[in-house]
């Protein structure tokens, strides 16, 4: 198990990581990486920030998030985060305020990817 630190201020805590990784989660992870190629710019957003006959393709977040929830429900072993669900999943698990929501999955999604790709750096490597 790998415990990590919550940065977020709305729910502080840690959690813990499977570590290492199984097949199904491996399997989880790649399964969302496919599937966020496929995610559609939002049309709404895309046609606001038109400039200069330009269109900057922006998603709602949300929609990654939807992607990446059920890999992080997967790799997450224990919870232990204030004012959080026990056992989170899609039906329970905070969507807003986007802005704390969006943190949380940023970060459980980059400490997931640092067990699945592996340390980079390594200490006293010869």
């Amino acid at each position: 198990m790998k415990r990590i630190e919550s940065p977020s201020k709305r729910w502080p805590g840690h959690a813990l990581l499977h570590d290492p990784l199984n097949l199904e989660q491996v399997y989880a992870i790649e399964d969302v990486q496919d599937a966020a190629t496929e995610i559609e710019p939002s049309k709404f957003l895309a046609k606001v920030n038109e400039t200069g006959g330009t269109q900057i393709g922006v998603h709602w977040s949300s929609r990654t998030d939807k992607l990446l929830l059920p890999a992080i429900f997967k790799c997450v072993a224990e919870w232990h985060l204030e004012s959080f669900p026990d056992k989170p999943d899609s039906s329970n698990f905070p969507a807003s305020p986007r802005r704390d929501a969006r943190q949380l999955i940023d970060w459980l999604w980059d400490e997931i990817n640092k067990i699945y790709i592996g340390e980079t750096d390594i200490p006293n490597e010869s």
